[in-house]
């Protein structure tokens, strides 16, 4: 359970940089 809980926090906080890093391309 943990280490489930643990990835799919880890993953959000990646997509979440992916879509900073693609606002920053669109400006």
């Amino acid at each position: 359970m943990d280490i489930i809980y643990f990835n799919s926090s880890s993953s959000k906080l990646f997509f979440d940089f992916f879509d900073i890093l693609e606002e920053a391309y669109q400006k």
